[in-house]
């Protein structure tokens, strides 16, 4: 009981104190596995995990249910999973989706890097957006829905802190 709260706490002082905040807003534009051209800024004014993954990643695919756990309780935030291979075979990718009940977007990686987000140093990769559109944290290693929950709890508390104190 101790090493998951120590481990949650950890990821979640670790992913913040090694990212200072990106100030600038990110976007990009991908195609989705629907074959629908989506980019991050659609979904301004929401937290946004943006999760790099690929389906012969074993770190990666174990992470998935977390991923649809997180989703299904937190429908006010947004999980993307960018397939990061090459040239994925869409029919395999289509299973491969409803096998996990994958219930966020998936979209494919292009060709231009996806600045600030890569280079990545390994999958699986997730980073996390503000409302503002600026990038908060990344972190390399597969996470938790416990892990999203409480970092994106503690930076909302933190806001609301700052907004108080500057209220006053």
């Amino acid at each position: 009981m101790i090493m998951p709260r120590l481990s949650c706490l950890f990821f979640c002082c670790f992913i913040f104190c090694a990212n200072p905040v990106q100030a600038e807003a990110v976007n990009f534009e991908l195609m989705s596995a629907d074959g629908v051209p989506q980019q991050l800024s659609d979904y301004r004014g929401q937290w946004i995990i943006v999760n790099f993954w690929a389906t012969w990643c074993g770190p990666c695919v174990q992470e998935i249910p977390e991923l649809v756990s997180f989703q299904k309780n937190n429908p006010q935030y947004r999980v993307l999973g960018i397939d990061f291979e090459d040239a994925p075979d869409m029919q395999a990718l289509e299973a491969f989706r409803h096998r996990f009940n994958i219930n966020y977007p998936i979209l494919l990686i292009g060709e231009t890097p996806l600045i600030p987000f890569e280079p990545l140093k390994g999958l699986p990769t997730t980073a996390i957006v503000g409302p503002q559109g600026n990038m908060i944290a990344h972190h390399t290693g597969p996470v938790s829905a416990q892990m999203l929950e409480q970092f994106i709890n503690n930076q909302v508390s933190a806001a609301a802190t700052a907004n108080n104190s500057a209220a006053k």
